[in-house]
């Protein structure tokens, strides 16, 4: 497989729920084309939804994109450079989404590297990178003239504005999430 999905959610990451609502998980990307997906539950409708990337450190780290997909793994939006989500923990390059309005359910917040950028309306239809074979983020020359980074680290934060949602999907969302992998890493297989 030349792309890894890390998925982040229970042990595998760092999570916090410091306030209701109030959501984060961190890890390290350790090649370009990794691509991390935070899935989380929304027990009730939510308004003012924020979701962002404390990842670009002031340059220390990589430039990262990130993009929240729905419940049936549908794409919803895309961000590139918006530091100002949260102003008191990003720096510039972050990226981060305001949602006036999200319905009840599941959704993945996936985190990548600027230009990794997502090739279709839904998370089976993979990422730019997928066919690349990994380079080691310290190697790696990002482009739009961001240099090497020196780290992989990434850190996102949630908040959903109501009381503190699931980190941990539902069965049925697991099985959706991991169908949609298999199905992308059956396109790979085929073309290659």
């Amino acid at each position: 497989m030349n792309i890894r999905m890390l998925l982040a959610w229970g042990c595998l990451v760092c999570c916090s729920a410091s306030n209701a609502g109030l959501l984060s998980a961190s890890g390290e990307l350790e090649y370009h084309n990794d691509v991390v997906l935070v899935p989380f539950s929304l027990t009730e409708d939510s308004n003012n939804v924020r979701v962002w990337t404390e990842s670009y450190q002031n340059g220390s780290n990589f430039d990262p994109i990130s993009v929240l997909w729905g419940p049936l793994g549908e794409f919803i939006a895309q961000n590139d450079d918006d530091d100002l989500i949260n102003s008191a923990t990003q720096t510039a390059s972050d990226s981060g989404l305001i949602f006036s309005f999200l319905a009840a359910g599941d959704y993945t917040f996936s985190v990548l590297t600027f230009s990794n950028s997502r090739l279709g309306s839904n998370l089976t239809d993979g990422f730019a990178y997928n066919n690349a074979v990994g380079i080691e983020i310290e190697n790696w020359i990002q482009p739009g003239g961001f240099g090497t980074p020196s780290g992989g680290l990434w850190k996102v934060g949630i908040d959903t504005g109501v009381a503190v949602p699931s980190l941990i999907p539902e069965p049925s969302a697991i099985l959706l999430l991991l169908s949609g992998l298999c199905l992308l890493s059956l396109q790979r297989l085929k073309k290659t």
